[in-house]
């Protein structure tokens, strides 16, 4: 019989008077990996501090490596040996990788380093897992995937038998993913055990044992390996349905790019007509920025050429007509494009005052949007405060700011972000909006996961050369395709 690492029985949380966790119940064995995701993000901070630290119990009992660690009568106020890998680094960045594996954690007490075994102990760990990573590397310089290796590294080599994972899918491309995968199933074989929550049941299915689906803080289905499938999680979940697609109506594209070259995009061409959604999927999160750049009409050192609306674009005039027909929307667009301090009506009109050239505004404009658009987003465009709002009135206020402005096209950087399932659903919605009005669509993204529903046309780009492309309204399949081959590959080779 497997040894249990975790038990949270009947477990309650409270605070303030909201109910974060209901009567949760769960249990993890050694060498087992627990997907788990929440149709929204209700009580999973609180999941994850109670596993990591033993926060205070309304009701049930916590119980760590088969000996209780906490309970409504009484907690220990001791953290478990538990690590959490998420999408904030919590290594130090000008220590070098075997620093932060070895000479900051608990326990170490050598006064004289030998740095020599220290790097061929990452060496060999390295080795095992088939990278090849410098252990002398300043973790400054790592990119995201290796950032987080490193802490896999650390947690195993530590002591941790149970590691939990957070939406470490938003920071790793695809192929990452696969290769991280790779490794969990790796430790896993020894018996470690993980908790991996994420935002989409289709990557967890990928990995997990047993998957738990979560709702306001209670457990509401378990699926077990041999019943993780469309099938089964279907009438628990939200999907993001195909919205109607346009035929084109107009043969001319509002934007062409031809064998456009940067550092990293590699002789890409392509074609963005009006009230269409054109998906970028960057296979191994290179090139995001560069197309960031190009697509703000900042300066960037490339070759080929740009043609808005059939001219050639090369003027500083010219790159300024085409800045100001142009909205990017960024990742985390709550932290980036709104303003705390302003009112919700101010927010939805600050780039309106930016394209009338105007940095105070009559108040009759004022009037007139609000009257334009309260039958549309309702009761929230009156508020003086924005920060009490929902996460979905946010995403309505930041989509309605751009459609305001009207731009001819929006290129928005992996719009599902850390979204919970309704948020994504109501994302798409706003998408489709912006595709109603005319406005051209690019999307920049990482993950196939939910772009399909709002995509017309999907590029597949590895190391920045475009692989495949799908109109996707004719191949519904292009989904399936992408992540068979992505994992087909490394399911086999692990069964």
């Amino acid at each position: 019989m497997k040894k249990e690492v975790l038990r949270l029985e009947n477990v309650t949380v409270e605070n303030k008077g909201i109910v974060y966790l209901d009567d949760f119940s769960l249990t993890i064995v050694e060498g087992e990996i627990i997907g788990m995701i929440g149709t929204n993000h209700h009580g999973l901070d609180e999941l994850i501090s109670l596993i990591c630290d033993n926060i205070t119990l309304k009701y049930g009992r916590v119980y760590f490596n088969e000996k209780m660690v906490n309970t409504y009568l009484w907690d220990s106020k001791v953290a478990n040996k538990v690590f959490l890998i998420d999408q904030k680094s919590r290594l130090v960045p000008d220590l070098t990788i075997s620093d932060n594996i070895f000479v900051l954690r608990k326990g170490f007490k050598k006064y004289v380093i030998n740095r020599k075994m220290l790097n061929q102990q990452v060496d060999q760990t390295m080795q095992e897992l088939g990278l090849q990573i410098d252990p002398n590397l300043c973790v400054s310089q790592l990119n995201s995937f290796e950032r987080c290796t490193v802490e896999l590294i650390r947690a195993v080599l530590t002591g941790s038998n149970l590691i939990l994972l957070r939406e470490i899918n938003e920071v790793l491309s695809s192929s990452e993913l696969a290769a991280f995968f790779n490794m969990i199933r790796y430790y896993r074989k020894q018996g470690i055990s993980f908790l991996y929550i994420a935002n989409h049941h289709e990557e967890v299915f990928q990995i997990c044992t047993r998957f738990a689906l979560v709702e306001d803080g209670k457990i509401v289905k378990f699926l077990f390996q041999n019943e993780m499938n469309e099938q089964h999680i279907t009438p628990f979940v939200t999907p993001i349905e195909n919205l109607e697609k346009k035929s084109r109506t107009n043969n001319k594209p509002v934007l062409e790019l031809r064998d456009i070259r940067t550092e990293y995009i590699n002789g890409i061409s392509c074609k963005i007509y009006a009230g269409e959604c054109l998906t970028f999927l960057d296979c191994n999160n290179m090139l995001i920025q560069d197309f960031v750049t190009l697509f703000k009409a900042e300066y960037i050192n490339y070759s080929g050429k740009i043609l808005k609306d059939g001219k050639e674009v090369f003027t500083k005039k010219d790159f300024l007509n085409l800045s100001e027909d142009m909205i990017v929307i960024p990742e985390n667009p709550m932290k980036n494009m709104l303003f705390s301090e302003m009112t919700y009506l101010e927010n939805l009109s600050f780039l309106v005052d930016q394209k009338i050239h105007k940095s105070l505004m009559k108040r009759g404009i004022y009037k007139s949007i609000e009257k334009e658009y309260i039958k549309e987003i309702g009761e929230d465009l009156r508020e003086s405060y924005i920060d009490h709002l929902s996460p979905q009135s946010l995403y309505t206020l930041i989509y309605y700011k751009v459609l305001l402005y009207n731009p001819e096209m929006v290129c928005i950087v992996q719009p599902f972000l850390g979204a919970d399932m309704y948020l994504r659903v109501h994302i798409a919605k706003l998408i489709n909006r912006l595709k109603q009005e005319g406005i051209s669509v690019v999307i920049l993204t990482v993950h196939v996961t939910d772009v399909l529903a709002v995509s017309d046309e999907l590029y597949l780009i590895e190391n920045g050369k475009l692989s495949q492309d799908g109109k996707i309204q004719e191949n519904q399949s292009v989904k399936e395709n992408y992540y068979r081959h992505r994992f087909e590959e490394k399911l086999k080779k692990n069964k």
